[in-house]
């Protein structure tokens, strides 16, 4: 009795053996994925604020107890691909500054002696510090003044 593994290899060998057939389908088209594929986001607080309070206003609209995150994303990505034009336009904006912020903090990490500016930080810190206040610049709130009291 063939082993797990030596059955899988004669499967295999049999398969590779059918795409050499006159009218086989090419290969790469004979399996379809049926698993759905899972990804992993990295938000910034205040994005994730905004997703969870869009969510909590989408159930209140819908007259659900609750969205889930999954669920706004996957809708989101569906009318994205409905119609890509402002996310392109939004895509192409942010790499742009991402760009320019960038280049930025190479030359402030740098200095201009040719070693660590802003005290013996390194490049890394200034880099992070400086993408943090940028990933998402249409996000960021100005800063309240404080009003002198009397």
């Amino acid at each position: 009795m063939p082993t797990e593994q030596e059955r899988r290899k004669a499967q295999m060998t049999a398969a590779a053996l059918s795409r050499t057939e006159a009218r086989a389908r090419p290969a790469g088209r004979t399996a379809i994925r049926s698993k759905p594929v899972r990804i992993t986001l990295d938000l910034s607080p205040e994005l994730y604020r905004q997703l969870t309070q869009w969510a909590q206003s989408a159930a209140i609209e819908l007259d659900v107890p609750r969205v889930a995150l999954a669920d706004a994303v996957r809708a989101m990505i569906k009318v994205t691909t409905e119609s890509p034009d402002q996310v392109i336009e939004r895509l192409r904006r942010d790499r742009q500054l991402l760009t320019r912020v960038t280049a930025l903090s190479v030359d402030e990490a740098i200095g201009p002696s040719g070693g660590l500016g802003h005290g013996g930080r390194d490049w890394a810190e200034v880099r992070s510090r400086r993408l943090g206040d940028v990933r998402e610049p249409y996000l960021r709130q100005p800063a309240r003044q404080a009003v002198p009291a009397g």
